[in-house]
């Protein structure tokens, strides 16, 4: 069954700042601008200048009266025959279900989904899911196994690799990768640098992806009733890489570490669920990285 879409977002994947001309003639009613440049990226304290296999989440310690915010889990779909293939698999390429691994792994997070809501640890009653069907195929398993809505969202869709599409990360680097590597030497800062990359032809742009998800966490925190102070989503690797990616590096940054470098940054496998707090109880929204989590 194809999922049905829930709340709508105007998005196209072909617009590389991330809005439609609708949306834009909004931006400009409510004052303009961009959303991701309001937000500040962090990570939790004792992440600052971490390694990769420092970043566990352990949710047995989470305490969630204790902190500002709504904790934002960000699991990734199941593995797909392209994830087994080591090919990109983007929003722009025939839709892919999951694996039998993919099946087996998804009916794992949602036991430990379900053994985390048995026992208080998380609250939550909906899941959010992108319309693609690996990662809606992955929330109907956890939906079966939790009872939680499923709602589909566009703006969690996986970001569109445009000409690279089926390419190995390696046939991509050997084809894109010296005009990129000259982009990341002109521009010092990470958001800066990512409203010109990817530049494969016909990609989205990593500013652009980071937008439209951004403003779908802002909208799906809105709408979360006060007493969950947890939300679950389920979506792709890139999606997660980048929110990842935004903070670590933007915080490593700000706090003089040496942190500018992929291997500072951990890698969301599938059915992986990296766990973010969002914070927008002042004027501008805090996006802070709390570690990745392997449930499966």
């Amino acid at each position: 069954m194809r999922p049905t879409s829930g709340r709508p977002f105007i998005y196209s994947p072909r617009n590389y700042d991330g809005v439609n001309d609708v949306e834009k003639i909004n931006l400009r009613t409510q004052g303009g601008g961009r959303f991701l440049e309001r937000v500040e990226f962090s990570v939790a304290p004792d992440l600052i200048g971490a390694s990769p296999g420092q970043m566990e989440f352990d949710f047995s310690s989470w305490d969630a009266k204790s902190r500002n915010g709504t904790l934002v889990m960000m699991g990734r779909h199941g593995q797909t025959p392209s994830n087994l293939q080591g090919k990109i698999i983007g929003s722009e390429v025939p839709d892919e279900d999951l694996t039998e691994k993919g099946i087996v792994d998804a009916n794992a997070l949602a036991s430990s989904i379900n053994q985390l809501q048995e026992q208080k640890k998380i609250s939550i009653s909906s899941i959010h899911c992108s319309p693609l069907v690996r990662a809606f195929h992955t929330g109907k398993i956890i939906g079966q196994k939790t009872s939680f809505n499923i709602q589909t969202h566009e703006g969690l869709r996986e970001i569109d690799w445009g000409d690279a599409s089926g390419y190995s990360d390696k046939a991509r680097n050997e084809q894109w990768g010296s005009q990129e590597d000259i982009l990341m030497h002109e521009y010092s800062r990470l958001l800066e640098l990512w409203d010109h990359l990817p530049v494969i032809p016909n990609a989205e742009k990593y500013n652009a992806l980071l937008e439209r998800v951004l403003r779908e966490v802002h909208g799906i925190v809105k709408n979360t009733p006060e007493n969950e102070r947890e939300v679950l989503l389920i979506n792709h690797g890139r999606v997660i890489n980048t929110l990842m990616r935004a903070c670590i590096l933007e915080a490593n940054d700000k706090n003089r570490t040496e942190g500018g470098d992929r291997d500072k940054v951990p890698y969301a496998g599938n059915c992986d669920m990296a766990v973010f707090l969002y914070d927008d109880s002042e004027r501008e929204p805090k996006l802070e990285f709390q570690g990745l989590a392997q449930l499966s």
